[in-house]
Order: structure tokens, then sequence, then C-alpha cells
């Protein structure tokens, strides 16, 4: 279920449900264009089936639970869309303009929960702190950010106004809504 547009040429593919170094997905089948798909010789085990692109980047999940019956009629919810963001530092000059050579970035990582897979995605940050993620299945998150300078912390996190920073952050794909940052 998802934009066709999105669709046109992704793959669901299964996942192993241990995490593991990059994608360890073990094989896939075509999206049709009706959205259908079909992954034959499935055995008894948990998995995450999930619909990527030919860039492997994730637009949508579902964890499911093989037993000895074939499953029809499993969808998936395939509408990532970027996630944004801004993280600032607490005090400092805001009007002052980012010095484009500056070599402080931060990397922001999003990880999902509750998925019987790792499912991951991050973007560094511009020099103004602005970032940028690529297409983000919708569900929910961990989000960590990296390459803090000594002595400094994240102290705030909120998802277009609401507090996430001691929760996990709900995606909804709705490119309107942002995370903003604190350190």
């Amino acid at each position: 279920v998802g934009d066709p547009a999105l669709l046109q040429g992704a793959r669901v593919v299964r996942m192993n449900r241990e995490p593991t170094s990059g994608y360890g997905w073990s094989f896939g089948a075509d999206v049709q264009k009706d959205g259908s798909f079909d992954l034959p010789n499935m055995w008894s085990s948990t998995f995450c089936l999930t619909v990527m692109t030919a860039r492997q980047e994730i637009l949508g999940w579902t964890p499911i639970v093989i037993s000895k019956e074939d499953l029809e009629g499993v969808r998936i919810a395939a509408n990532a869309a970027p996630l944004s963001g801004r993280i600032t530092v607490e005090g400092a000059d805001t009007a002052k303009p980012a010095d484009p050579n500056s070599p402080v970035r931060y990397r922001v990582q999003l990880t999902a929960v509750d998925v019987p897979a790792t499912i991951q995605a991050g973007a560094m940050t511009k020099p103004d702190g602005s970032f940028a993620t690529s297409a983000l299945a919708p569900g929910k998150y961990i989000a960590d950010i990296t390459g803090l300078p000594a002595g400094y912390y994240l102290k705030s996190l909120r998802m277009s106004g609401v507090d996430v920073l001691n929760d996990d952050l709900y995606w909804t794909a709705d490119p309107g809504r942002t995370l903003e940052a604190v350190i």
C-alpha cells in the first residue's frame, strides 16, 4: 500500500530477525503494479517484511510470524518521507550566520523499535545544524545524536513541539513534522 511512484521498482524483502550489519536480508520479490507481492517458501519463524527501493531505502515494514499456514492479505504501509530538523547549541548566537567551513557536524541516527530486524536511517547536519534523512518509513524510532563535543549532551529533543527525549518518537511520514534538538 503506498504511492505508486514510490513503489515503482521496489521489492518486498524478508529480513532476518537478528540484528545484522547492513541489511541482513535473504530474499525478496518484486512489487507488482497493483501493489501486490508473493513470497513463496517461507518457513516457520519471526521475520520483518520490508518494502525497499533499489537504493535500499526502506519505505515501510511489518513484522510477521509464520507458522504452518500460508499468510494472505499482508499489508505494508509504504508511504515514506524524509524527516528534517535542526540541532542547535543552547546559548549560541543564532543571529550570526553559520560558518560553511566549520568542521562541526553532528549525525542524527534513527533506529526503528518493535521490529524484528535492524532498520536505521541517518543524516549529517549542515553547517547551520539542519538535516534531512532520506525517505523514512512510518513507525516508532529511537533517536541518537553523535559527534557531540566533549562535555556536551542532548538537552531536549522535540518532534513538532512534542517532547520525545525520553520516549520513542513516532514518525508518520508527514513532511510537515520536524525534529528539533538542543545540545
